[in-house]
């Protein structure tokens, strides 16, 4: 294991096409901003690129200009990693999705299963609740695809390899915690796994940006829960 910079900040597909097509700005700026007043770069890989360039070329055409900009831009930093070696971090990754579903299963259904009429209540109300139906639809019904875990692996590989720390900036609940609250003993139940299995920080931007202006970016830990 070897280290050739401190922080890594890699970023997925979700993030780039967010500020491609709309932007998102945290106090005025957006996270490319906040990264290139402290001299970092945004990584990302072939696979992000190919992402973004299908999402943009489909259904926002008129971005493209706008993207190929931000690619080309001093910004944005692509890092290449080894076939064979995302491909042996890959079981883990899938284990990382399998846990935290059947952790899900089993804690919801000896709700959703129990005859118990006094606990009929509680079945309509985690039916209904919003982060259940959040976690149910990104762990049970939509799972993670094979690109985003090919991703993770990514960004596993070069936390190992050339990051001290790695943070994986994303909007997409497959890698980070979900906002809405309700259910709070699995609201970072994806994220964790992935800290503890590989040491990728699954972040979003937002929070990122807030470090970064309140000038807290050297405090910025590796454990999830100081962020």
């Amino acid at each position: 294991m070897y280290y050739t910079a401190r922080n890594g900040f890699f970023l997925d597909s979700s993030t780039i096409i967010a500020n491609v097509t709309h932007g998102e700005y945290f106090l005025d700026k957006t996270i490319f901003n906040y990264l290139e007043d402290f001299g970092m770069m945004g990584i990302v890989t072939p696979i992000v690129i190919r992402e973004v360039r299908g999402v943009i070329g489909g259904k926002y055409k008129e971005k493209e200009k706008k993207l190929e900009e931000l690619l080309n831009s001093s910004i944005i930093y692509v890092e290449d990693c080894p076939v064979s070696e995302v491909k042996s971090r890959l079981p883990a990754i899938n284990d990382i999705y399998d846990k935290a579903r059947k952790e899900f299963e089993e804690y919801t259904g000896r709700i959703l299963d129990s005859r118990n009429k006094m606990k009929r209540k509680k079945q309509k109300a985690l039916q209904k609740n919003i982060a259940y139906k959040m976690l149910k639809d990104k762990l049970v019904d939509n799972p993670a695809e094979r690109p985003d875990r090919v991703i993770l692996a990514q960004a596993s590989y070069l936390k190992d390899t050339k990051y001290e720390n790695m943070y994986l900036i994303s909007r997409d609940t497959h890698f980070c915690p979900i906002e809405d609250s309700g259910m709070e003993r699995f609201m970072g139940i994806i994220s964790d796994k992935i800290f503890k299995a590989t040491g990728v920080i699954c972040i979003r931007a937002e929070e990122i940006a807030e470090k970064m202006y309140k000038k807290e970016y050297e405090t910025i830990k590796t454990c999830p829960e100081n962020l």
